[in-house]
């Protein structure tokens, strides 16, 4: 080696290295893909399918809303899966960090983040018949730091979650649970998954988070209020024609 300079063989060995990590990390992430689970199919489309469709439109996917519910709680286990990550799904997380660097190969997997953000519509979809998961998605709560996605699957489960959902709410000692309990319920209450009287309940704790030393739970508190207000308003109209 010359003035520091790598030779051609040292060159061609790190390259080859190289490429053949991303190959072998490649072909285990293909071999985790192949032994997973395959996805439930209703209707003759798989359960990823549906849970996309309902995410792009929530109100309007009443398709996706039944095929999910014709599949029955039996799917509650892999959405549990895909909000937790499992190791498949963390595999070709890894594997789409090393392609990203190159350009040479254009696959790439769901990422987990996508998986996420779909499962919570499964629940969505099931409501009240997903309630034997609040204890499960209590607990990955109170385990994440950060648990948007498992507190929009828990407010989707409906008028059973009310008092875990009230807990997270009032625990500002975690910074961001507040603020994104806040707009789950709001969601949850925006699409009919709690019902309105029973949202009332949440007005109070509301009220207080509108006090908060915190901008964004201040914020989302009054989102959260101002959604209960238009439902409230709405009911009274429809009721007068």
């Amino acid at each position: 080696m010359a003035g520091g300079r790598a030779s051609p063989q040292s060159l061609f060995i790190r390259r080859f290295s190289w490429i053949a990590a991303v190959l072998l990390l490649i072909a285990a992430g293909i071999s985790f893909c192949i032994l997973r689970p395959r996805d439930p199919v209703s209707a003759g489309k798989p359960l990823s399918f549906w849970l996309e469709q309902i995410a792009l439109n929530p109100r309007g996917a009443d398709e996706g809303v039944s095929a999910v519910r014709m599949m029955g709680t039996n799917v509650i286990p892999r959405l549990l899966a895909d909000l937790e990550g499992n190791l498949s799904m963390l595999w070709q997380n890894r594997v789409n960090r090393l392609l990203d660097k190159q350009g040479l190969i254009p696959l790439r997997f769901h990422g987990l983040e996508d998986r996420r953000r779909r499962a919570k519509w499964g629940f969505f979809a099931l409501g009240a018949d997903a309630t034997p998961a609040i204890p499960w998605l209590v607990q990955e709560i109170e385990a994440k730091p950060v648990p948007t996605e498992e507190l929009y699957a828990l407010a989707f489960t409906g008028n059973a979650a009310i008092p875990f959902l009230i807990t997270n709410l009032t625990n500002e000692a975690r910074v961001y649970v507040p603020a994104s309990a806040a707009l789950a319920v709001a969601t949850a209450i925006q699409f009919d998954r709690i019902a309105l009287s029973n949202a009332q309940v949440f007005v109070p704790v509301f009220t207080q988070l509108l006090q908060s030393t915190n901008p964004s739970t201040k914020a989302k508190a009054e989102i959260a209020l101002n959604h209960i207000r238009s439902k409230a308003s709405e009911r009274v109209l429809n009721s007068k024609r």
